[in-house]
């Protein structure tokens, strides 16, 4: 016999408690707020700044944003080099196609396999792995 619930069962134990916490937010809200008509407050339209002007300006905080030569000049996949602007240089050549893995060493199959070959292969031999969290 298993210990392990039902997947259906424990889906609609989340839907119903989930229902359940929304209500009562609702019912509760009414408490809090339920004191008057609410009226809203009358807005101006706010401007945003193109996206590649480089001087977005946040509408919650009012900091300016990172430019867009920033976001996409200096990062850190270090794949490419150690320095943060060596991915945007070194990455125009990168072709992801094909793409090659070998296993070699201490293996029972040592061999270089295409990576659409391994993605493609049947994982009917994986186990199923239960754990209980407490």
């Amino acid at each position: 016999m298993t210990r392990v619930t039902d997947e259906s069962t424990f889906r609609r134990r989340r839907f119903i408690a989930g229902a359940l916490g929304l209500g009562a937010i609702g019912a509760f809200s009414g408490l809090r707020y339920g004191d008057g008509v609410s009226v809203a407050k009358e807005t101006k339209p706010q401007q945003v700044a193109s996206v590649d002007s480089g001087m977005l300006v946040s509408q919650e905080s009012g900091e300016r944003l990172t430019t867009k030569y920033a976001a996409t000049h200096y990062n850190n996949a270090y794949e490419f080099g150690w320095d943060k602007t060596d991915p945007y240089q070194k990455s125009g050549a990168f072709e992801l196609k094909p793409w090659q893995v070998t296993f070699d060493g201490l293996c029972a199959k040592p061999g270089t396999f295409d990576l659409d070959d391994l993605m493609g292969m049947p994982f009917s031999h994986l186990e199923e792995r239960i754990y209980d969290f407490r």
